[in-house]
């Protein structure tokens, strides 16, 4: 469900970004809010429903036997990918708000 009102919203920001589509600055602030919002809860609804429709007993039936293809960092020093992707978007979302706000000089403006 959050994947899909992060796609609408990434829609309406395609949409807006469109020339002669005429939008004020509190809309796109209130937009990339709702992405915000949407990437920082996406995990944890997805862990949590991944935890409910797991079958715990053939996971850990699992775990006795060797597996060779982890795809997850061994050691805690490693990089995670995954994680490196989603923290370069959520910053990448706090700099467009940033320039909304500067090319707007602070001030509620229109663009077109």
């Amino acid at each position: 469900m959050i994947a899909a009102m992060a796609m609408r919203k990434l829609q309406a920001l395609h949409l807006i970004a469109t020339p002669g589509v005429l939008t004020t600055t509190d809309v796109i602030l209130a937009i990339i809010n709702d992405l915000d919002r949407a990437l920082l809860q996406a995990p944890s609804m997805f862990l949590e429903r991944k935890a409910t429709q797991t079958d715990w007993d053939k996971e850990f039936e699992s775990l006795n036997g060797e597996s060779d293809s982890l795809n997850f960092p061994i050691a805690s020093d490693q990089v995670d990918p995954e994680i490196q992707e989603f923290q370069l978007q959520h910053a990448s979302l706090h700099q467009a708000v940033q320039d909304v706000v500067e090319a707007a000089e602070g001030e509620i403006r229109f663009f077109q």
